[in-house]
């Protein structure tokens, strides 16, 4: 493999059938603290049954929950999580009556380590995909297609009052915001993509 240091990230250039490039550490992070409601809210609501593309970097603290959210009760206010529970990595989605949800068939997050994720999912009635450090990883089940988030906001690090704990970096949607690890103000994810998405950093992470 070859290494290359770019944007202030570590990058890896993989041979084989899961051939990438990757950050496999980020340069700048933030230190999410579980215990102290600790995430970032983009201040971007996700519309409902449209196609997500939903990047993110971790390296956890033991036992974490909330990876990604977007809905509050996920039954009233409908969206989808992204969570830890039980030992599996787990999506859910609503559509405002019903709740669906499925772990990651073979997916297995260990604290103390770095791990690129992207969730790929069409927001209909598929099976979502989560790739983990260039592997593929889809759902033991089909979750249903979700009806929206009714205004809540797309947060990294929080889902549905579970919240992650340890060093989030690289935060992407795809077309829609990106944080390039510049965390510099204490307040803020500043978007690189040119959209003015920035996000708040809630309850203080550094």
């Amino acid at each position: 493999s070859l290494r290359a240091a770019v944007n202030s990230q570590d990058l890896v250039i993989d041979s084989g059938a899961a051939s990438s490039l990757r950050p496999v550490q980020p340069g700048h992070c933030l230190d999410m603290v579980a215990a102290s409601s600790q995430y970032i809210d983009s201040g971007v609501t996700v519309t409902g049954g449209t196609s997500v593309d939903i990047s993110f970097t971790i390296n956890p603290d033991g036992i974490f929950n909330g990876l990604l959210g977007c809905g509050g009760d996920i039954n009233t206010n409908k969206g989808f999580l992204l969570n830890h529970v039980a030992g599996n990595v787990a999506i859910s989605s609503a559509d405002g009556t019903t709740l669906f949800g499925s772990s990651f068939t073979g997916l297995t997050i260990s604290a103390g380590t770095w791990y690129e994720c992207r969730l790929v999912w069409d927001g209909a009635t598929s099976t979502p995909t989560l790739t983990v450090n260039g592997v593929d990883y889809v759902t033991a089940g089909t979750i249903s297609g979700w009806a929206g988030a009714s205004g809540e906001n797309l947060k990294f690090g929080e889902a549905s009052g579970a919240y992650f704990d340890g060093k989030l970096g690289f935060c992407k949607y795809d077309g829609v915001l990106q944080y390039n690890n510049d965390f510099s103000t204490g307040t803020s994810a500043i978007d690189s993509s040119g959209n003015g998405n920035d996000g708040t950093l809630v309850n203080g992470p550094t």
